[in-house]
């Protein structure tokens, strides 16, 4: 296990590096705890490294905060440029704290958990920050069978920052909820559900085997639309939506459009969705 840590100066020098850079032939495999734990500091993870054969506590575990007491800010960052996590029988990402995670590249495929939520990625903290610019999300499962075993790709019970600009997703279950293999808010044990900003940013983004899901409806836990949809959204809610409830809302100074209209759909049975051009939402009819 590799371990990243921001340096203390009440501590000495930590017990890793503050900055670890998984480079082209890095090959991390078969361990029974997380491949690498960042705690402060940095990881960088680039083409031709791959993460395997991880069993326990997820592939990369990322948690800390600012600590006031000493001053040191112990937030963790991790980038991903390319390379692989593939085959693992934990999740990929397991965030904690104020954790940052931006994904750029890279392959996420073949990994299962046998119980719980978040194949790929999983948060518990509102104060994580998610943004997904690219990289393939493929045949990952969720084999568990409890209510918490949803949102195969993205998991969270908190207002957790996530932000969608890319992505490819195919193949990706869950044998709980098949509906529910993309992302997904599964309740909250304070404060709202998840507030997912999509910027398609012109390229095509089909979210379309990726679905949204919430377990209910809030005003403020919906969809925000910051640039055109370029392909299909889906949305689904555990509790049936009524008239009115709001779906998307478009954000960062965007308009939505009959285009965006179109381009999103709910999968809860007889629900249909309409542009309130007025208040630049989109609502359940």
């Amino acid at each position: 296990m590799f371990r990243v840590q921001t340096p203390d100066p009440q501590e000495g020098d930590g017990e890793g590096p503050s900055v670890l850079n998984l480079k082209s032939d890095t090959v991390l495999q078969d361990s029974n705890d997380e491949a690498v734990y960042v705690y402060g500091g940095t990881l960088n993870m680039y083409d031709g490294a791959q993460i395997t054969g991880v069993n326990q506590d997820g592939a990369i575990y990322a948690t800390g905060m600012y600590a006031a007491s000493t001053g040191v800010d112990h937030t963790p960052t991790v980038n991903i440029y390319g390379g692989e996590i593939v085959g693992n029988e934990t999740r990929c990402f397991y965030l904690l704290g104020a954790a940052k995670l931006n994904i750029y590249d890279g392959l996420f495929a073949g990994n299962t958990l046998a119980s719980g939520g978040g194949a790929v990625i999983y948060t518990t903290v509102a104060g994580v920050e998610v943004s997904i610019y690219g990289g393939t999300f493929r045949d990952n499962a969720l084999l568990g069978t409890s209510a918490t075993a949803v949102g195969t790709v993205f998991y969270t019970n908190q207002a957790t920052g996530l932000t969608v600009a890319g992505g490819v997703y195919s193949g990706n279950t869950c044998a709980y909820d098949p509906g529910q293999n993309g992302f997904s808010s599964a309740g909250t044990s304070a404060g709202r559900g998840m507030a997912p900003v999509l910027k398609p940013g012109g390229e095509r983004m089909d979210l379309s085997d990726a679905p949204f899901c919430w377990a209910g409806v809030e005003d403020a836990a919906c969809l925000q639309i910051a640039d055109a949809l370029t392909g299909a959204v889906k949305v689904t809610y555990q509790t049936l939506p009524e008239a009115g409830a709001v779906v998307a809302v478009g954000a960062e100074g965007y308009r939505l459009t009959s285009g965006d209209l179109n381009r999103l759909s709910c999968t809860n049975e007889g629900v249909s969705l309409s542009l309130d051009s007025e208040n630049n939402r989109i609502i359940v009819s």
